[in-house]
C-alpha cells in the first residue's frame, strides 16, 4: 500500500473517531446562533461567552436553551447590581422553582461556587460569571500575570472535568480581556454590538485536528437580568441560596 493511502485511511479514521467523541449539542432556539454553532450549545462540556460589558445580550442568548433543562444554578456577578428579573424569565419559560441562584463574594468563590454545583451532579446546567481573580502577592521568580493564568487554567481544568464526569454543561461568562488565554472549553463565544440592535458573535468551536470560527450578527430580545435598586438586592440576597465557604480555587 502506498504512503498516499496509509496517511488517507490514518486521517479518515482519526476523522471518524474525532466525530463520534464530539459532545452532542444543546439546541440554542435561535436558528442563527445555532447554525453559527454547528447545532448549539455543546453538552456535557464547558461553552464561554466573552463581553466587553454586562447586558449585552449574553444572558437572552441562553435563556432558550436553558428553558429545556429540567434544573439551572445560576453563579451570579459579585460585583455588580444585577439581580434576577423572575417576570422575563419566566415568559422565557424557565420553572422558576427549578433555578438555584447563588451570589459569591469574590472572583474564587465564584470559580468554587460552580465547581462544586457541577461536581454534585444534580444540576442540567451552570451559569456563571467569572472575573479576573485577585492578584496575591507573589515571590520574585513568578510574575502576578503569570500566577494569575495559571490559577485560571487549574480552575477551568477542575470545571472542565467536573462537566464531563456528572453530564453538567456550563457556561462561562467572561470578560473580553480573557479570550486569549487557554481554555478546556469546547466551544468560545466572542461577543459584541452589532449592526441594527443586533450581536455580532464570533463562534469558535474546538476541532479534531484544528479549530473552526466561524461569525455573523445575531437579533436578540432584551435581556432579562437588569440592574436592581439596593433594596430590592437586599431581598434576593435573603432569598437565594448562597455558599459561604472557603474556595478551592
Amino acid at each position: 500500500m502506498s504512503t498516499a493511502a496509509v496517511l488517507s485511511d490514518f486521517f479518515t479514521a482519526a476523522l471518524r473517531e474525532a466525530r463520534s467523541e464530539r459532545p452532542a449539542s444543546l439546541a440554542s432556539r435561535i436558528p442563527a446562533l445555532d447554525e453559527l454553532t454547528e447545532g448549539g450549545f455543546p453538552v456535557n462540556a464547558l461553552t464561554e461567552l466573552f463581553i466587553p460589558h454586562a447586558g449585552i445580550g449574553e444572558v437572552r442568548m441562553l435563556l432558550p436553551a436553558l428553558a429545556s433543562l429540567k434544573h439551572v444554578t445560576w453563579v451570579l456577578p459579585c460585583d455588580s447590581e444585577a439581580a434576577p428579573y423572575a417576570p422575563a424569565l419566566a415568559d422565557a419559560g424557565l420553572d422558576l422553582d427549578r433555578q438555584l441562584f447563588s451570589i459569591p463574594s469574590t472572583p474564587e468563590e465564584a470559580f468554587w461556587c460552580a465547581e462544586q454545583a457541577a461536581a454534585s451532579g444534580e444540576t442540567s446546567a451552570v451559569v456563571v460569571w467569572l472575573n479576573p481573580l485577585v492578584h496575591g502577592k507573589v515571590g520574585l521568580v513568578q510574575r502576578p500575570a503569570e500566577v494569575q493564568v495559571h490559577k485560571v487554567a487549574a480552575a477551568l481544568a477542575r470545571l472542565d472535568m467536573a462537566a464531563h464526569s456528572t453530564g453538567t454543561t456550563i457556561f462561562l461568562i467572561r470578560p473580553s480581556s480573557m479570550a486569549c488565554t487557554p481554555s478546556p472549553a469546547e466551544l468560545r463565544l466572542m461577543l459584541r454590538p452589532g449592526r441594527s440592535g443586533t450581536v455580532h458573535v464570533r463562534a469558535t468551536r474546538r476541532g479534531a485536528f484544528f479549530d473552526r470560527t466561524r461569525e455573523a450578527d445575531v437579533s436578540l430580545e432584551e435581556r432579562p437580568l437588569v440592574p436592581a435598586p439596593r433594596a430590592c438586592r437586599r431581598k434576593v440576597q435573603q432569598a437565594l441560596a448562597s455558599a459561604r465557604l472557603s474556595p478551592a480555587c
